[in-house]
Formats: structure tokens, sequence, C-alpha cells
């Protein structure tokens, strides 16, 4: 915090504690689109199902603008 720095972090669907059932890749993208905006993130860490959803999300809005993007455990199969 002293550098300006805080987390957004969420339950996305389908996860843990979320009260909302399955997804797709494409309305996970519209929620991952619309929080970046809301939030003027600008540098951003994802992994596994977020990394796909945030690049698509980064490809499907031009208008974003990023700093930095650290991507970490990319999925490898998807059904």
């Amino acid at each position: 915090m002293k550098n300006n720095y805080y987390v957004i972090s969420f339950d996305g669907p389908f996860h843990r504690f979320s009260s909302i059932g399955k997804t797709s890749l494409y309305e996970f993208s519209d929620f991952i689109g619309k929080m970046i905006k809301e939030n003027d993130c600008r540098k951003l860490i994802s992994h596994s199902f977020v990394r796909v959803a945030t690049i698509y999300a980064l490809f499907r809005n031009k208008d974003i603008e990023i700093d930095k993007y650290v991507l970490l455990i990319t999925p490898d199969k998807f059904k």
C-alpha cells in the first residue's frame, strides 16, 4: 500500500464460495473486462482459467490499456 499498489481478488463463478454455477469463457471474459475497466487496473496477474479469460477480454476490449501482465499456471485441457 505504501507503494500505491492494491489487490483486487474475487471468487469466480463455479469456484470455492461462489453462489454462481457454471460459466463460459465468454461470460467470464466479459466479467474480467468490466472489472479491469471499472477499477482502472494497469498491472495484472492471473492464473489458470482466469488467464485465458483475461487474454480474451483484452483481445475483445482494445480500449483497455495495461502496463504489465503476469500469467501463471496455464490450463492444458478444455472440455
